[in-house]
């Protein structure tokens, strides 16, 4: 397992191989995780601002620290040998509360 360099600056990447790994990656979760389903599938212009802020005031993944939770965990799932993430730990993340009243992260981040 590789470990993050924050300091490689994505040195010795495929860079499309990659970005097209992440791109599925997000696809999966944000169609599986019910919070996340309906502001993934509709267009952005759809949305009304009510819509939107009831996501953020509801939903981790509606603010900075739940999208950077999601980054750190997806990593844990992510084979850069293969260029893929393990979908079936994909969808273990998608299923996780990701409302911000969950115990999971009473005390931790809310």
């Amino acid at each position: 397992m590789r470990f993050y360099d924050p300091n490689n600056e994505l040195k010795d990447c495929n860079l499309s191989e990659c970005s097209a790994a992440i791109i599925s990656c997000l696809n999966q979760f944000f169609t599986e995780c019910t919070l996340t389903l309906y502001i993934y599938e509709t267009e952005a212009d759809d949305l009304t601002v009510n819509e939107i802020d009831n996501f953020k005031e509801g939903c981790l993944l509606g603010r900075s620290v739940g999208i950077e939770i999601l980054a750190k965990l997806l990593y844990c799932t992510y084979d850069a040998d293969s260029y893929c993430f393990d979908p079936e730990r994909v969808s273990e993340l998608a299923q996780l509360d990701w409302s911000r009243k969950s115990h999971i992260w009473e005390g931790n981040v809310v």
